[in-house]
């Protein structure tokens, strides 16, 4: 008979406005100030796997656990998207595009080859000049991060459009340039990777920054976001 029982409007109204509330406050809950999450976001770097680029944050985030001292659990996770790891991680390794376009706080860049940019090229196979590959498929990382206007401005110094070829999207930069020595593609923007070695470099496209090591949320402590940039620094 309880069961049976309809509640009253006016506490059902109550009751639903009150689980609204709590399900806010759990979603807007910040991290744990004992566990910090160290994402990477970075199509464009040269990472030969995905599982190397897995291990590389995993050590990052080992190496900011131990400088922490005791106390704080790091994790290092590897995201798919911006908005991913921005929404789950502190900090982050961030795709230069991503973080040229953002407001978050870049604490470290990237070096290679001792060098925090490097010289990327249009590498092709099949293809001695920049009017053979009119229409033909040209492969870049794809980041989300207005890729086309990186490509046409940035690359191209606005002098060819982007529609001069038939762009060739890929998850990350050394799948792109798989695709072009497989014979997916026809070219690639890159920076010199191993795989770019049988490849013809038609010409430089300019010189683009290394990934930056940012800090994602404002809600670390400065002290701890202190020694966390200290750490990137040092690893």
């Amino acid at each position: 008979a309880a069961m049976r029982t309809k509640m009253p409007g006016q506490k059902m109204k109550k009751m639903v406005g009150w689980l609204v509330v709590a399900a806010a406050l759990v979603a807007a809950r910040p991290a744990r100030a004992d566990e910090l999450v160290i994402g990477i976001y970075a199509p464009t770097a040269g990472f030969a796997s995905s599982s190397d680029r897995l291990s590389y944050v995993s050590a990052l985030a080992k190496a900011i656990e131990g400088a922490l001292g005791g106390g704080t659990t790091v994790k290092g996770q590897s995201f798919s998207s911006l908005s991913q790891m921005a929404g789950t991680a502190q900090f982050g390794i961030l795709d230069p595009l991503c973080a040229a376009g953002n407001k978050y706080t870049v604490m470290a860049t990237a070096t290679v080859n001792g060098k925090t940019e490097q010289t990327w090229a249009l590498y092709a196979k099949g293809a001695s000049n920049l009017p053979a590959l009119k229409d033909k498929a040209v492969a870049y990382a794809k980041t989300g991060c207005n890729d086309q206007a990186f490509i046409e401005n940035a690359l191209l110094e606005s002098e060819v459009p982007a529609s001069f070829f038939k762009l060739s999207a890929k998850d990350a930069i050394t799948g792109a340039v798989t695709d072009v020595a497989s014979g997916g593609s026809q070219a690639v923007f890159a920076p010199p990777l191993g795989g770019t070695k049988g490849l013809t470099k038609l010409f430089d496209v300019g010189s683009v920054p290394n990934p930056a090591f940012v800090q994602l949320s404002s809600k670390v402590d400065a002290a701890v976001a202190a020694k966390v940039k200290a750490a990137g620094l040092g690893f």
